[in-house]
């Protein structure tokens, strides 16, 4: 992820100005859950994580005062394809509730 969408998710530094040492990187998720399970550090995650994530060596604890983490659709401009654009208009549909919900049977 580039620096700017890190730093958002991720800051920097405490809002009193102390820097937050950032030192391990990892690709995928799982990674990630198991470094922080072997007390190499910690992860912002959301609140859905603890449901569908759970495991005995981890613990979820709320930010209460931290802003909604909000999610969205990413990818390399290089890599947009049909399929991409597909997904996309999709998900804007189900968004803006002009997708019409399938009956039990029906297709698309």
């Amino acid at each position: 992820m580039p620096d700017y969408f890190v730093d958002q998710l991720l800051p920097p530094h405490t809002p009193s100005g102390k820097p937050i040492r950032r030192s391990l990187t990892t690709r995928y998720w799982q990674e990630l859950l198991t470094l922080v399970g072997a007390g190499q550090g910690v992860t912002v995650a959301v609140a859905q994580g603890a449901r569908y994530y759970p495991r005995p060596d981890l613990a979820y604890i709320p930010i209460e005062d931290a802003p909604p983490l909000e999610y969205g659709l990413l990818w390399r401009t290089a890599g947009a394809t049909v399929r991409c654009g597909a997904f996309t208009q999709a998900a804007l549909d189900c968004v803006s509730g002009l997708a019409a919900p399938r009956r039990r049977g029906q297709s698309r």
